[in-house]
């Protein structure tokens, strides 16, 4: 009789523990109502694209009340007008966008700023720099009176313009696709473009093409990369009183074999940030949520692409300055005890090591 009552309690016990435990995750599952989040990207076959891919997948695999899906966009000046422009998107939106330009009120933004945008989530730190597949041309200099291809809805346009605007004769810019841009420099139909790549070593020793550039790599027969003139971008930002209209962007050097065998000597180029924006008012525990778990289930994506490997905190929480860290983000990094810094801060950093 007494094992009979002591089997009763003991089923008892656990009878109550797994309705507690029901009822629990039931009260965490109703905390939320059902919640779906947009993340607009760039075009496919970019790394953008790719963490915004990821970022999805992991939310609609951790989260019981966030579901999210990832849309292909034309650019990042266009995910920002379309949020400037759309504002019943705002609260379910996170986009990949160039909030520093917006801010100025540079480019598209000429005389009217965007400021509601704040920083979430950093997916790389970029390179641009500038290179040829004209064996003849081996400086900026060499460009002069020549045809160069630029983005055809590019942030840093202006700003390249300026940088290289001291040359004479002046340079031809013409506005391109990425793939007509790519396509006419390997055919030699313009002199020179941009290569885009992003840091795979926290070092910023070791970097990977984007997929594009990567394709420029294996075709082109010959491969020149072009130094951009820091003693020129240092004037123009000292005159500016800061980052130069368009992306933050700083000066900064490739070591020679950081792109492999066909980068030889070191290379001049400036860096940038891959974020991901929100804007002001959009929900915290949304954002919150979004970001526990890509911070926390980051290290399943390293198989998808060697450029996950690299998603530490340092990278995570970077920013490019005039545009704050979005609230809720910022609150969710002081409770992992980490503080977000700056691209300059960032490189700083790097240096000094």
């Amino acid at each position: 009789m007494m094992k009979k009552k002591i089997v009763s309690l003991l089923l008892c016990a656990l009878l109550s523990v797994s309705v507690f435990t029901v009822c629990e995750d039931a009260l965490a599952a109703a905390k939320h109502e059902p919640f779906e989040v947009e993340i607009y990207s760039y075009q496919m076959g970019n790394f953008t694209y790719l963490a915004g891919m990821a970022w999805a997948d992991l939310i609609n695999k951790h989260s019981d009340w966030l579901k999210a899906v990832c849309v292909e966009s034309i650019s990042s000046v266009g995910n920002e007008l379309m949020i400037r422009d759309n504002p019943d998107m705002r609260g379910h939106t996170v986009y990949y966008g160039v909030g520093d330009a917006a801010y100025r009120g540079v480019d598209q933004f000429k005389g009217n700023p965007y400021k509601r945008s704040k920083h979430v989530l950093n997916v790389s730190l970029n390179l641009n720099g500038l290179f040829t597949c004209d064996p003849k041309i081996k400086t900026v200099e060499d460009l002069a009176g020549t045809p160069f291809a630029q983005f055809s809805n590019g942030a840093m346009n202006k700003f390249v313009e300026a940088l290289l605007g001291y040359i004479n004769p002046p340079i031809r810019f013409e506005q391109m696709d990425a793939t007509q841009r790519l396509e006419a420099t390997i055919a030699k139909r313009t002199s020179a473009t941009y290569f885009s790549a992003s840091a795979l070593t926290a070092d910023l020793k070791i970097w990977s093409p984007n997929p594009a550039c990567t394709e420029v790599l294996a075709r082109a027969d010959y491969i020149g990369f072009i130094n951009v003139p820091h003693d020129r971008m240092q004037k123009m930002r000292t005159e500016a009183g800061g980052p130069f209209e368009g992306y933050y962007l700083a000066p900064g050097t490739v070591p020679a074999g950081g792109l492999g065998e066909r980068q030889p000597e070191d290379w001049d180029v400036f860096f940038n940030n891959a974020s991901f924006l929100a804007d002001e008012d959009m929900d915290p525990e949304v954002i919150t949520e979004m970001l526990r778990i890509f911070v926390e289930h980051a290290d399943e994506l390293v198989d998808i692409h060697p450029q996950f490997a690299m998603m530490t905190n340092d990278i995570m929480a970077m920013y490019a300055d005039p545009v704050e860290m979005h609230p809720a983000a910022q609150a969710y990094w002081e409770s992992v005890g980490f503080t977000p810094r700056t691209i300059a801060e960032y490189l700083e950093a790097v240096k000094a090591k």
